[in-house]
Protein backbone atom coordinates (compact mmCIF):
# COMPACT_ATOMS: atom_id res chain seq x y z
CA UNK A 1 0.00 0.00 0.00
CA UNK A 2 2.93 2.28 0.82
CA UNK A 3 3.82 2.99 -2.84
CA UNK A 4 0.02 3.25 -3.41
CA UNK A 5 -0.64 6.85 -1.15
CA UNK A 6 2.39 7.80 -2.49
CA UNK A 7 1.09 8.40 -6.06
CA UNK A 8 -2.47 9.78 -4.74
CA UNK A 9 -0.30 12.11 -2.40
CA UNK A 10 1.29 13.49 -5.40
CA UNK A 11 -2.20 13.20 -7.45
CA UNK A 12 -3.81 15.66 -4.63
CA UNK A 13 -0.58 18.37 -4.62
CA UNK A 14 -0.65 18.29 -8.57
CA UNK A 15 2.35 16.01 -9.17
CA UNK A 16 4.72 18.88 -8.46
CA UNK A 17 7.80 16.17 -8.47
CA UNK A 18 9.44 15.51 -11.16
CA UNK A 19 11.30 12.71 -10.51
CA UNK A 20 8.38 9.81 -9.92
CA UNK A 21 7.88 7.63 -12.56
CA UNK A 22 4.81 9.26 -14.11
CA UNK A 23 3.44 5.71 -15.14
CA UNK A 24 1.06 3.29 -12.57
CA UNK A 25 -0.03 -0.25 -13.42
CA UNK A 26 -3.06 -2.15 -11.67
CA UNK A 27 -3.80 -5.48 -12.79
CA UNK A 28 -4.51 -8.80 -11.21
CA UNK A 29 -7.71 -10.95 -10.18
CA UNK A 30 -8.97 -8.97 -7.13
CA UNK A 31 -11.66 -6.40 -8.84
CA UNK A 32 -12.40 -5.36 -5.57
CA UNK A 33 -9.29 -4.08 -4.16
CA UNK A 34 -8.35 -2.60 -7.70
CA UNK A 35 -11.17 -0.50 -7.65
CA UNK A 36 -11.04 1.15 -4.47
CA UNK A 37 -7.46 2.05 -5.23
CA UNK A 38 -8.78 3.44 -8.77
CA UNK A 39 -11.26 5.60 -6.61
CA UNK A 40 -9.16 7.11 -4.49
CA UNK A 41 -6.89 8.31 -7.11
CA UNK A 42 -10.12 9.67 -9.13
CA UNK A 43 -10.91 11.65 -5.94
CA UNK A 44 -7.86 13.03 -5.90
CA UNK A 45 -7.35 13.79 -8.96
CA UNK A 46 -7.71 17.45 -10.13
CA UNK A 47 -8.24 16.86 -13.83
CA UNK A 48 -9.22 13.21 -14.93
CA UNK A 49 -9.25 11.47 -18.89
CA UNK A 50 -10.62 8.51 -19.80
CA UNK A 51 -8.85 7.19 -22.98
CA UNK A 52 -9.47 4.08 -25.70
CA UNK A 53 -7.06 4.20 -28.18
CA UNK A 54 -3.29 6.14 -29.01
CA UNK A 55 -5.36 8.91 -30.97
CA UNK A 56 -7.25 9.81 -27.92
CA UNK A 57 -4.11 9.33 -25.43
CA UNK A 58 -1.64 11.63 -27.49
CA UNK A 59 -4.60 14.12 -27.82
CA UNK A 60 -5.25 14.21 -23.77
CA UNK A 61 -1.25 14.06 -23.30
CA UNK A 62 -0.51 17.05 -25.48
CA UNK A 63 -3.37 19.20 -24.63
CA UNK A 64 -2.51 21.62 -21.50
CA UNK A 65 -4.46 20.74 -17.93
CA UNK A 66 -7.21 23.68 -17.60
CA UNK A 67 -6.07 23.57 -13.77
CA UNK A 68 -2.00 24.15 -14.36
CA UNK A 69 -1.45 20.80 -13.08
CA UNK A 70 -0.47 17.34 -14.15
CA UNK A 71 -3.53 15.59 -15.71
CA UNK A 72 -4.65 11.37 -14.81
CA UNK A 73 -5.07 9.61 -17.91
CA UNK A 74 -6.80 6.07 -17.37
CA UNK A 75 -6.35 3.62 -19.70
CA UNK A 76 -8.67 0.04 -19.67
CA UNK A 77 -6.62 -2.89 -20.56
CA UNK A 78 -3.60 -3.61 -22.19
CA UNK A 79 -4.03 -2.60 -26.02
CA UNK A 80 -0.65 -3.27 -27.89
CA UNK A 81 -1.26 0.47 -29.72
CA UNK A 82 0.37 1.58 -26.30
CA UNK A 83 3.73 -0.83 -26.66
CA UNK A 84 5.74 2.43 -27.15
CA UNK A 85 4.20 4.34 -24.10
CA UNK A 86 7.07 6.37 -22.60
CA UNK A 87 6.94 8.70 -19.49
CA UNK A 88 5.08 12.06 -19.75
CA UNK A 89 4.14 14.94 -18.15
CA UNK A 90 1.46 13.44 -17.04
CA UNK A 91 0.27 10.46 -14.53
CA UNK A 92 -0.91 7.38 -16.63
CA UNK A 93 -2.67 4.76 -14.95
CA UNK A 94 -3.16 1.22 -17.09
CA UNK A 95 -5.33 -1.22 -15.20
CA UNK A 96 -6.64 -4.89 -16.47
CA UNK A 97 -8.27 -7.55 -14.35
CA UNK A 98 -6.43 -10.14 -16.32
CA UNK A 99 -3.40 -8.81 -18.81
CA UNK A 100 -1.84 -11.64 -21.48
CA UNK A 101 1.22 -11.24 -19.63
CA UNK A 102 3.21 -12.31 -22.94
CA UNK A 103 2.80 -8.90 -24.27
CA UNK A 104 5.62 -6.50 -25.55
CA UNK A 105 3.30 -3.59 -23.67
CA UNK A 106 2.62 -6.01 -20.16
CA UNK A 107 6.65 -6.70 -19.94
CA UNK A 108 7.78 -2.68 -20.47
CA UNK A 109 5.21 -1.85 -18.34
CA UNK A 110 6.52 -4.37 -15.36
CA UNK A 111 10.61 -2.08 -16.02
CA UNK A 112 9.35 1.41 -16.60
CA UNK A 113 5.65 1.51 -14.10
CA UNK A 114 4.96 1.89 -10.62
CA UNK A 115 3.30 -2.04 -10.72
CA UNK A 116 1.34 -3.59 -8.11
CA UNK A 117 -0.33 -7.17 -8.87
CA UNK A 118 -3.72 -7.73 -6.34
CA UNK A 119 -4.10 -11.32 -5.95
CA UNK A 120 -6.94 -12.44 -4.60
CA UNK A 121 -6.63 -12.74 -0.46
CA UNK A 122 -6.33 -16.02 1.15
CA UNK A 123 -5.46 -17.36 4.57
CA UNK A 124 -3.74 -14.64 6.95
CA UNK A 125 -4.24 -12.16 4.86
CA UNK A 126 -7.98 -12.37 4.09
CA UNK A 127 -8.21 -12.37 7.61
CA UNK A 128 -6.81 -9.43 8.24
CA UNK A 129 -8.54 -7.90 6.00
CA UNK A 130 -11.63 -8.60 7.35
CA UNK A 131 -10.83 -7.46 10.62
CA UNK A 132 -9.46 -4.29 8.92
CA UNK A 133 -13.31 -3.98 7.89
CA UNK A 134 -15.09 -4.48 10.94
CA UNK A 135 -15.22 -5.38 14.96
CA UNK A 136 -14.63 -8.97 15.01
CA UNK A 137 -12.03 -11.60 16.58
CA UNK A 138 -9.39 -13.15 15.03
CA UNK A 139 -11.32 -17.04 14.97
CA UNK A 140 -14.73 -15.16 14.09
CA UNK A 141 -13.04 -13.57 10.99
CA UNK A 142 -11.47 -17.40 10.27
CA UNK A 143 -14.87 -18.71 10.45
CA UNK A 144 -15.92 -15.88 8.09
CA UNK A 145 -13.40 -16.47 5.60
CA UNK A 146 -14.27 -19.82 4.93
CA UNK A 147 -17.32 -19.23 4.71
CA UNK A 148 -17.35 -16.77 2.24
CA UNK A 149 -13.84 -17.27 0.45
CA UNK A 150 -12.46 -14.17 -1.68
CA UNK A 151 -14.49 -12.62 -3.20
CA UNK A 152 -14.05 -8.90 -1.46
CA UNK A 153 -17.36 -7.75 -3.49
CA UNK A 154 -19.62 -10.83 -1.41
CA UNK A 155 -17.34 -10.17 1.82
CA UNK A 156 -18.19 -6.48 1.74
CA UNK A 157 -21.69 -7.07 1.36
CA UNK A 158 -22.22 -9.49 3.83
CA UNK A 159 -19.68 -7.62 6.40
CA UNK A 160 -22.33 -4.62 6.13
CA UNK A 161 -25.15 -7.06 6.65
CA UNK A 162 -23.71 -7.91 9.57
CA UNK A 163 -22.74 -4.62 11.08
CA UNK A 164 -26.64 -3.40 10.26
CA UNK A 165 -27.96 -6.11 12.06
CA UNK A 166 -26.09 -6.06 15.43
CA UNK A 167 -24.96 -2.31 15.57
CA UNK A 168 -22.30 -0.82 14.35
CA UNK A 169 -20.23 -0.33 17.63
CA UNK A 170 -20.87 -4.38 18.48
CA UNK A 171 -18.51 -7.04 18.19
CA UNK A 172 -19.78 -9.46 15.10
CA UNK A 173 -20.07 -13.36 17.06
CA UNK A 174 -20.19 -16.49 15.85
CA UNK A 175 -23.51 -16.89 16.18
CA UNK A 176 -23.99 -13.84 14.24
CA UNK A 177 -22.30 -15.54 10.99
CA UNK A 178 -24.35 -18.92 12.02
CA UNK A 179 -27.78 -17.10 12.06
CA UNK A 180 -27.09 -14.36 9.32
CA UNK A 181 -24.22 -16.00 6.65
CA UNK A 182 -25.13 -18.81 4.30
CA UNK A 183 -21.52 -21.03 3.56
CA UNK A 184 -20.46 -19.95 0.17
CA UNK A 185 -21.37 -22.05 -3.06
CA UNK A 186 -18.00 -22.09 -4.53
CA UNK A 187 -16.32 -20.68 -7.48
CA UNK A 188 -17.24 -24.55 -9.18
CA UNK A 189 -20.52 -23.15 -9.95
CA UNK A 190 -19.06 -20.62 -12.25
CA UNK A 191 -17.29 -23.37 -13.98
CA UNK A 192 -20.35 -25.93 -13.67
CA UNK A 193 -21.96 -23.06 -15.89
CA UNK A 194 -19.13 -22.98 -18.42
CA UNK A 195 -18.76 -26.79 -18.67
CA UNK A 196 -22.82 -26.46 -19.61
CA UNK A 197 -21.87 -23.76 -22.08
CA UNK A 198 -19.76 -26.05 -24.20
CA UNK A 199 -22.06 -28.89 -23.68
CA UNK A 200 -19.10 -30.93 -21.75
CA UNK A 201 -21.51 -32.76 -19.60
CA UNK A 202 -18.95 -34.91 -17.95
CA UNK A 203 -17.17 -31.90 -16.13
CA UNK A 204 -20.66 -30.31 -15.24
CA UNK A 205 -21.38 -33.41 -13.75
CA UNK A 206 -18.47 -33.79 -11.33
CA UNK A 207 -18.56 -30.20 -10.55
CA UNK A 208 -22.13 -30.83 -9.45
CA UNK A 209 -21.18 -33.59 -7.41
CA UNK A 210 -18.74 -32.15 -5.54
CA UNK A 211 -20.84 -29.35 -4.74
CA UNK A 212 -23.57 -32.40 -2.97
CA UNK A 213 -20.54 -34.53 -1.84
CA UNK A 214 -19.25 -31.52 0.25
CA UNK A 215 -22.54 -30.85 2.01
CA UNK A 216 -23.29 -27.67 -0.22
CA UNK A 217 -27.30 -26.43 0.82
CA UNK A 218 -29.08 -28.08 -2.36
CA UNK A 219 -31.80 -25.19 -2.28
CA UNK A 220 -29.27 -22.58 -1.85
CA UNK A 221 -27.19 -24.37 -4.83
CA UNK A 222 -30.16 -24.86 -6.78
CA UNK A 223 -31.52 -20.78 -6.64
CA UNK A 224 -27.59 -19.42 -7.47
CA UNK A 225 -28.42 -21.60 -10.24
CA UNK A 226 -31.34 -19.80 -11.70
CA UNK A 227 -30.00 -16.60 -10.15
CA UNK A 228 -27.38 -16.95 -12.67
CA UNK A 229 -29.12 -17.96 -15.68
CA UNK A 230 -31.50 -14.92 -14.87
CA UNK A 231 -28.65 -12.35 -14.71
CA UNK A 232 -26.92 -14.17 -18.01
CA UNK A 233 -30.24 -13.85 -19.93
CA UNK A 234 -30.89 -9.85 -18.73
CA UNK A 235 -27.36 -9.41 -19.96
CA UNK A 236 -27.87 -10.74 -23.22
CA UNK A 237 -31.20 -8.56 -23.83
CA UNK A 238 -29.15 -5.78 -22.39
CA UNK A 239 -30.77 -4.97 -19.45
CA UNK A 240 -28.69 -3.99 -16.82
CA UNK A 241 -31.18 -3.14 -13.93
CA UNK A 242 -30.59 -4.28 -10.22
CA UNK A 243 -27.00 -5.43 -11.18
CA UNK A 244 -24.07 -4.45 -9.71
CA UNK A 245 -21.08 -3.63 -12.37
CA UNK A 246 -19.00 -6.35 -11.21
CA UNK A 247 -21.68 -8.76 -11.97
CA UNK A 248 -22.31 -7.13 -15.06
CA UNK A 249 -18.20 -7.49 -16.07
CA UNK A 250 -18.34 -11.00 -15.26
CA UNK A 251 -21.85 -12.26 -16.51
CA UNK A 252 -21.17 -10.57 -19.80
CA UNK A 253 -18.65 -12.91 -20.77
CA UNK A 254 -20.49 -15.34 -19.69
CA UNK A 255 -23.28 -14.20 -21.64
CA UNK A 256 -21.31 -14.26 -25.14
CA UNK A 257 -20.75 -18.18 -24.42
CA UNK A 258 -24.61 -19.02 -24.69
CA UNK A 259 -26.64 -18.71 -27.74
CA UNK A 260 -29.66 -17.22 -26.48
CA UNK A 261 -32.08 -19.94 -27.48
CA UNK A 262 -29.99 -22.26 -24.96
CA UNK A 263 -30.27 -19.95 -22.64
CA UNK A 264 -34.11 -19.97 -23.03
CA UNK A 265 -34.34 -23.09 -22.89
CA UNK A 266 -32.52 -23.69 -19.89
CA UNK A 267 -34.11 -21.19 -17.89
CA UNK A 268 -37.17 -23.01 -18.67
CA UNK A 269 -35.87 -26.23 -17.47
CA UNK A 270 -34.30 -24.55 -14.11
CA UNK A 271 -38.53 -23.07 -13.46
CA UNK A 272 -40.16 -26.14 -14.71
CA UNK A 273 -37.73 -28.74 -12.07
CA UNK A 274 -38.17 -26.43 -9.72
CA UNK A 275 -41.85 -26.62 -9.23
CA UNK A 276 -41.55 -29.92 -9.87
CA UNK A 277 -39.20 -30.50 -6.69
CA UNK A 278 -41.57 -28.06 -4.88
CA UNK A 279 -44.23 -30.50 -5.57
CA UNK A 280 -42.53 -33.18 -4.50
CA UNK A 281 -42.07 -34.84 -7.92
CA UNK A 282 -38.78 -35.26 -7.81
CA UNK A 283 -35.46 -34.41 -5.01
CA UNK A 284 -33.70 -31.71 -5.27
CA UNK A 285 -30.70 -33.14 -6.03
CA UNK A 286 -32.37 -35.31 -8.56
CA UNK A 287 -33.41 -31.28 -11.00
CA UNK A 288 -29.58 -31.08 -11.85
CA UNK A 289 -29.19 -34.49 -12.78
CA UNK A 290 -32.35 -33.77 -14.84
CA UNK A 291 -31.65 -30.54 -16.23
CA UNK A 292 -27.46 -32.18 -17.52
CA UNK A 293 -29.89 -35.32 -19.46
CA UNK A 294 -31.83 -32.48 -21.19
CA UNK A 295 -29.05 -30.68 -22.44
Amino acid sequence: MGWFRKPCEFISRGFKSLSLRMIIFLYGPDTYRLQQKLQEIKKRAKELVFVDSWPEFKKADQVNSLFGSRKVILIEGLKQEFANIENSGNIIIFYDENPDKRTKLFKKLLKIAQCEELKLLQGTELIYWIKSQADISFPVANKLSAYLGSDLWLMSNEIDKLKAYIGYENLISDKDIERLIKAKISTNIFKTIDALAINDKKTALKLLCEHLTVGDDENYLFNMFCYQFRNILKIKFNDFSGLHPFVIQKTRAMAQKYSLEKLQTIYSQLLTLDLWSKTSRVSRPATFFLLLCSL
